[in-house]
C-alpha cells in the first residue's frame, strides 16, 4: 500500500503522452465539438472553441480605470485619464483592468463551458487569448506576479486559478496564487449591484510574503461590478504591492454601458 501511489504516478507518466496521442487520432476521424455552438470545432483532436464563436480581439473606446466600453467620441480631446459613471463614485485599487470581449452570446458560452470543465482542452487556448490581448498592447505592464482571484474555503480551485496558472507558463512570470477568503460571503450572482459592491469588502487576507513595490496583474473570469477584484487589490496594495492590474475574459455591461465591445455576435 505504502508503493501504490508512487507506481500509479509513475505509470500515469507514461501513459498520459499516449492517451493524448490516442484523443487527436480520434479527433481525426470524428472532431470534437465547439464548447459554444456544438459545431465541429476542427480536426486537431481538441475541444475548443471554433473561428466563428472565437472574440475578436481589438481596440475600442474604454474607461481608462474599469475598462467599460463607451460609445466612440472622435471629436473630444483628452489629456488627462478618463473614469466612467459606473467606476467614477467608487474608490479603486487597481490602476487599470481590461476584459477579452463582452460576456454575450457565443463568448457566455464558452465562458460557462470553462468554468464547468476548467481542466479541458479549452483553458489552453483561452490562455493563449489572453496573451496575444497582452502582446497586442491591450494591456500593459512590468508584472512580477500573476494572482487569481482565491477559491472559496472547501472548493478546488477554480477556472481563474487555472487560466491564470497557463497564462503565467506562457507569459514566464511567476504565479502566485496567495489570496485567500477569511470570512464566508453570499455568492456574488446572487445579490443586486449595490450589495455586490458592499459584499465583499474585508473579505480577503494575504498568504504569501511582502510584495515590497511590485506589479500584479489579477486574473479572473468575468467583470460585473469589479467587487471581487477591486477587493483582491485592496489586499495587495496592503502587502506593498506597487501596481496591480486587472485582465478578465469577459465584461458584463455595467448600467451606463455601451451593450456590445469588439466581439463577435454569434
Amino acid at each position: 500500500m505504502e508503493t501504490a501511489g508512487p507506481l500509479s504516478n509513475f505509470n500515469m507518466k507514461l501513459i498520459s503522452p499516449w492517451l493524448a496521442w490516442g484523443r487527436q487520432a480520434l479527433g481525426l476521424l470524428s472532431p470534437p465539438a465547439c464548447p459554444a455552438c456544438g459545431r465541429p470545432a476542427g480536426r486537431h483532436g481538441l475541444a475548443m472553441l471554433c473561428a466563428q464563436c472565437c472574440p475578436r480581439i481589438g481596440a475600442r473606446p474604454c474607461c481608462q480605470a474599469c475598462g467599460q466600453w463607451l460609445a466612440a467620441t472622435p471629436m473630444l480631446r483628452i489629456s488627462r485619464p478618463v473614469r466612467c459613471r459606473d467606476c467614477r463614485p467608487l474608490r479603486l485599487y487597481f490602476e487599470r483592468a481590461r476584459s477579452l470581449a463582452p460576456y454575450a452570446q457565443a463568448w457566455r458560452q464558452a465562458i460557462l463551458a470553462f468554468k464547468t470543465l476548467p481542466a479541458g482542452d479549452l483553458a489552453y487556448q483561452l490562455a493563449a487569448l489572453c496573451s496575444r490581448f497582452i502582446r497586442a498592447g491591450y494591456l500593459t505592464g512590468s508584472w512580477s506576479r500573476i494572482i487569481p482571484v482565491p477559491h472559496r474555503p472547501g472548493r478546488t480551485p477554480h477556472a481563474a486559478h487555472l487560466l491564470a496558472k497557463k497564462l503565467a507558463d506562457r507569459l514566464q512570470i511567476k504565479f502566485y496564487p496567495k489570496l485567500r477568503f477569511q470570512r464566508r460571503t453570499a455568492p456574488q450572482h446572487t445579490l443586486p449591484r449595490k450589495i455586490r459592491l458592499k459584499n465583499l469588502r474585508r473579505s480577503m487576507t494575504w498568504k504569501g510574503a511582502p510584495l515590497s513595490g511590485e506589479a500584479c496583474l489579477v486574473i479572473d473570469d468575468v467583470y460585473t461590478t469589479g467587487a471581487t477584484v477591486n477587493e483582491c487589490a485592496r489586499v495587495l496594495k496592503a502587502q506593498g504591492a506597487g501596481r496591480v492590474d486587472v485582465l478578465t475574459l469577459a465584461r458584463s455591461p455595467g448600467p451606463n454601458s455601451l451593450e456590445q465591445g469588439p466581439g463577435r455576435s454569434n
